[in-house]
């Protein structure tokens, strides 16, 4: 079946289960960051502490989508369904969880979700696809030159940085991580539509070997520069998930060949994957509230393992709930009746 199937038929089939998987992995570290003492242990440290790069296999899912949408749309309705998609369920869940809970900061941008880092940088890449687009357009799904224009865009940002050290690290966080990650599964899709299928020439043991390698790269900016950065008091002057956005087509591309190889035999547990996929975009909208409502529970103190499954329970209970919810609100919206 994966021999006669293209890449993006291959990722596009797994989608939904590898999104659930990201999202257990994003919502165990923030789990792991919300309560360090019980969590933080060498292992976990050294496992669910880089939880955080699940959020690199969305940007990249959401540019291939996004490429997707745009190329078969036009503008004013790429940009419609954008906003439809997220507009109504950040506007209602922000509303629910400020009156619930009364906000730090700004009421106006928690009202409408705003406060959630990952649901700007979405909006702000995926109202950048026409930029992208036409950058993409250039370099014609050739490989090198892509490679070539990410460090540019590194460096460029690098610079910038430098130049302009009042930059809000908000801004910095969506250029530095998002935006290259998202680039890559932009870059990917766009290949795809004229016929160059890169991933589907390299030998999967390649891929492994890449995604190795590109790892190790992560690790050395990581530690090595960033440690070097600080003795020469230099604020961050690496862009190190680079090697993240250039290891993910190979990342996605292996995990979605043995989801798609142990469906079959592991229906069960790719389902459950699969239906997580499906409510992430409330899990993410919900799950930290949940962790943060507990916080100072006695339950915590009491029997943590409980309780972290009972926040979890919880986070997923209500997010299906919501996006049932969200669901029959826009169903009838959108009926003539």
């Amino acid at each position: 079946m994966n021999g006669i199937m293209s890449t993006d038929q291959v990722i596009n089939s797994e989608r939904k289960p590898l999104m659930g998987i990201s999202m257990i992995v994003v919502m165990l570290f923030h789990l792991w960051c919300s309560y360090p003492a019980y969590m933080r242990s060498p292992i976990t440290d050294w496992t669910i502490g880089f939880g955080h790069l699940g959020n690199e296999v969305f940007f990249f899912l959401a540019g291939m989508g996004c490429w997707y949408s745009y190329s078969k749309n036009d503008v004013g309705t790429y940009f419609k369904r954008r906003l439809y998609r997220l507009l109504h369920p950040c506007t209602l869940a922000g509303f629910i969880k400020t009156f619930l809970v009364i906000p730090e900061g700004n009421f106006l941008i928690s009202l409408i979700s705003f406060n959630l880092w990952f649901i700007v940088a979405y909006l702000v890449l995926a109202f950048l696809m026409p930029l992208f687009a036409i950058i993409l357009s250039l370099i014609k799904g050739r490989f090198f030159i892509f490679i070539l224009f990410l460090f540019a865009y590194s460096a460029l940002v690098i610079l910038t940085q430098w130049l302009i050290p009042e930059i809000p690290n908000g801004i910095l966080h969506i250029a530095k991580r998002g935006a290259v990650t998202f680039m890559t599964g932009a870059w990917l899709a766009s290949s795809y539509e004229i016929g160059k299928d890169y991933l589907k020439k390299v030998p999967l043991s390649l891929h492994y070997v890449w995604v190795g390698l590109m790892i190790t790269c992560y690790f050395i900016n990581l530690y090595w520069i960033s440690e070097h950065s600080m003795r020469l008091n230099i604020r961050e002057f690496h862009n190190y998930f680079i090697w993240i956005a250039l290891c993910c087509p190979s990342f996605i591309y292996i995990a979605s060949h043995l989801l798609l190889k142990v469906r079959a035999s592991m229906l069960f547990v790719t389902g459950a994957f699969s239906f997580i996929g499906s409510i992430t975009l409330e899990l993410y909208l919900f799950h930290e509230f949940i962790f943060q409502i507990f916080h100072d529970s006695s339950g915590v103190k009491f029997c943590f393992p409980l309780a972290a499954f009972s926040m979890i329970t919880i986070s997923f209970l209500i997010a299906w709930s919501f996006h049932c919810w969200i669901n029959a609100i826009l169903a009838k919206w959108r009926s003539p009746n």
